[in-house]
């Protein structure tokens, strides 16, 4: 779970039934709770990891096709997934005091650290 400084919340869940990987964003706002596809054909065990970026994007990490991917929501139901890294499993998402995105997760049972080049912009 995330939260925002402007008072939003935000989950990602993965949708069994579906293969779909989801935001659920809630907060003071006539339409909360929202609920967003952010990525389908998701074919991992579906955790995933949601923070909010110094822009006050939701960003979530998670891995898909034995990729770490890191998607930034930059509008409605609208994300930028950037393809990270091999592996991706157990994501773990952390912004640093600069607003860079700091990424750990598990590949082949190796604990791996990477950087999303996006960062939530």
């Amino acid at each position: 779970m995330a939260h925002a400084i402007t008072g939003e919340g935000g989950v990602s869940f993965y949708e069994r039934r579906t293969r779909t990987l989801n935001l659920c964003i809630f907060g003071n706002f006539p339409e909360s709770p929202v609920l967003e596809r952010l990525a389908a054909d998701i074919d991992s065990d579906g955790r995933s990891s949601v923070q909010v970026s110094h822009q006050s994007r939701f960003c979530v990490a998670y891995g898909s096709g034995g990729r770490l991917q890191f998607a930034t929501r930059t509008g409605l139901s609208e994300y930028s997934i950037e393809d990270v890294d091999v592996g991706g499993g157990w994501p773990s998402l952390v912004f640093d005091g600069e607003g860079s995105a700091h990424l750990a997760h598990v590949a082949n049972g190796t604990l791996k650290y990477a950087k999303a080049l996006g960062s939530g912009d």
